[in-house]
């Protein structure tokens, strides 16, 4: 007889996820972005098609039919991008108010970072505009001047990546 433990079957579960807040709840939404933390962003292809070729060219591909479930949404897309990150970014390309980046500049980055990978323009050229400022800022204030507003090498080294990856330093 084998004396070996044996080990129960287990089933993966899969993770919970929730429904973004205002306006990316809204049940008149074509296609749902979902986070990296499982939070589902409710949104609508025709205004992140206009804001990324990325997403245009995405959308362009036929999809095979979506199944029982939302039925107001026939697409899921996973991204790469946190629900905080993801939030900011779908935030400058809605006709809504825009986050304030004054009370959270180390979240400039990131929202960058995917504008760049999204081939977003006015939000390239808008959080490119922050970091040049915030480094502008501190450039003027003299070197190992305590400043506000974030890691200053990162805001940085992000303006020069995103100056590098567009082409060109936006005007003022």
């Amino acid at each position: 007889m084998d004396s070996r433990p044996r080990s129960l079957p287990t089933t993966a579960t899969a993770p919970t996820t929730t429904v973004a807040e205002s306006p990316f709840n809204r049940k008149s939404a074509d296609i749902i972005l979902r986070s990296s933390d499982h939070i589902d962003f409710y949104v609508h292809r025709s205004i992140l098609s206009e804001a990324s070729s990325v997403f245009e060219d995405m959308f362009s591909i036929p999809q095979p039919p979506h199944g029982e479930g939302d039925a107001h949404a026939s697409l899921v897309v996973d991204v790469a991008e946190d629900s905080k990150t993801l939030r900011h970014l779908l935030l400058l390309c809605y006709p809504v108010n825009k986050p304030d980046f004054a009370s959270e500049p180390d979240d400039i980055l990131p929202v960058l970072q995917a504008a760049l990978k999204y081939i977003m323009e006015w939000p390239i050229t808008f959080l490119t505009r922050e970091l040049l400022a915030r480094y502008d800022s501190v450039s003027a204030a003299g070197p190992g001047t305590p400043q506000r507003g974030g890691n200053n090498n990162n805001n940085a080294s992000a303006a020069n990546l995103s100056v590098s990856q567009n082409g060109k330093r936006p005007g003022p």
